[in-house]
């Protein structure tokens, strides 16, 4: 039995001497808004690629992709997991300026200057590549969160995107409470929730009616000889 252990215990340190997969976790991914870089993955054992977390960022189009060359199957699942399929050894977690900024580092690298990464063999030259374009990208913005009906009108709201705390600056009458149910639709009218206005508009309503009606009788008149 002691034999055994020993043999177990020779052939694990050959494998993790010669740079061979071990078996590991299921399941690791970068922080969000991060990628990794991941070796000795994939279905050959030796392939490099990089995976990006890109949940919850104002752009998750490009979330699960897979960066890499000289392969075509996916081991990056949603949030940049690497999957059971990938395998990789992780490395250290960089930026990559969201979506826009991963997809320019995956075309500069490759571009026809850099045809040869494509070739099998030498797709760790791309993984490298793409964490150096990726360093160079800008910063992704975090989106702001979302301060509407905290009865403040802050940088960025106006009447139209958020008329609960923004239509008490064009009508004091049309400040909204917590305690009210809507807010009216003519809020950023600056006359708007006044009740003299109102009246005052039906009236000028009335009397323009009035105008029509009597230049219609003027022509009516002057037609027919009335």
């Amino acid at each position: 039995m002691a034999m055994n252990y020993k043999i177990a215990v020779f052939l694990s340190l050959i494998v993790v001497s010669l740079g061979m997969r071990v078996k590991r976790r299921e399941g690791d991914q970068s922080p969000p808004g991060q990628c990794a870089t991941y070796k000795w993955g994939g279905t050959s054992g030796v392939h490099w690629y990089a995976c990006c977390n890109n949940c919850n960022r104002s752009d998750t189009s490009c979330d699960g992709k897979t960066y890499q060359s000289a392969s075509d199957t996916k081991y990056c699942a949603n949030c940049g997991i690497d999957t059971k399929k990938g395998n990789g050894k992780s490395g250290a977690t960089y930026s990559c300026g969201g979506c826009q900024g991963q997809e320019r580092s995956r075309k500069k690298c490759l571009s026809n200057l850099r045809m040869l990464y494509k070739i099998p063999g030498l797709c760790w030259a791309f993984a490298k590549c793409f964490q150096k374009k990726c360093k160079s990208q800008p910063t992704e913005s975090t989106p702001a969160p979302d301060m509407c009906f905290n009865l403040r009108c802050d940088p960025g709201e106006d009447v139209n995107n958020c008329p609960a705390d923004c239509c008490g600056n064009e009508n004091e009458k049309c400040k909204w409470s917590q305690s009210n149910t809507c807010v009216p639709k003519c809020c950023s009218e600056s006359t708007c929730c006044n009740d003299s206005s109102r009246s005052g508009g039906l009236y000028s309503l009335k009397i323009h009616y009035v105008s029509i009606l009597s230049i219609m009788m003027s022509v009516v008149s002057t037609r027919f000889n009335v």
